[in-house]
């Protein structure tokens, strides 16, 4: 994209959407690498955390990025009805969502905190999942005693209409995840 825009003469931006150099799956000496020979050359650089703007700007030296909140836009939970008026289930409804369900997001602690609660609740998780770690947390509802359904990724205009039929969203991310910690 760089040699791109240096050829054209077009404007180059980045839009960093964690912060990669800290990634435990990104190496870091290469994501560094890349960060110092390209941020400062961007004509655009945005986040989704003015912690994570802090950072660039002091690792690299470069003005403040634009900082874009990664939420869903208010309209599309006008749809749902008020949690007082929606129908009760005999059973606690959580909900976790991502694109990517994974290793290391706290669903592993979800399933046991269902399975803790018996038959008193169940677990919603969406995403897109891996046939193998899919087993691994199936493996771990059995064990658990948890009630865990996985459901396919959708659209986020439809993911925002599905929320009124749970009663608790999860938001579990784990400590010590540096990148994780700057984008909350």
């Amino acid at each position: 994209a760089a040699a791109a825009a240096a050829r054209w003469h077009a404007c180059l931006g980045f839009d960093c959407e964690d912060w990669l150099v800290e990634h435990p799956d990104n190496p870091a000496k290469v994501v560094r690498h890349i960060e110092q020979t390209y941020l400062s050359r961007c004509d655009y650089v945005s986040v989704p955390s003015r912690a994570i703007a802090a950072r660039l700007v002091a690792d690299y030296d470069i003005p403040p990025p634009i900082v874009l909140y990664n939420v869903f836009p208010l309209h599309l939970a006008a749809r749902l009805e008020h949690p007082a008026f929606r129908p009760r289930h005999s059973r606690l409804r959580l909900h976790w969502f991502g694109q990517v369900i994974g290793p290391g997001r706290g669903i592993e602690d979800a399933i046991a905190a269902a399975g803790a609660l018996g038959d008193q609740a169940e677990l919603y998780v969406r995403g897109r999942v891996a046939t193998s770690y899919r087993e691994v947390l199936e493996q771990l509802a059995k064990r658990m005693g948890a009630l865990v359904t996985f459901l396919p990724h959708v659209d986020h205009d439809d993911l925002i209409a599905s929320l009124g039929e749970y009663d608790v969203g999860l938001a579990l991310e784990q400590p010590g995840n540096l990148p994780n910690a700057l984008t909350v």
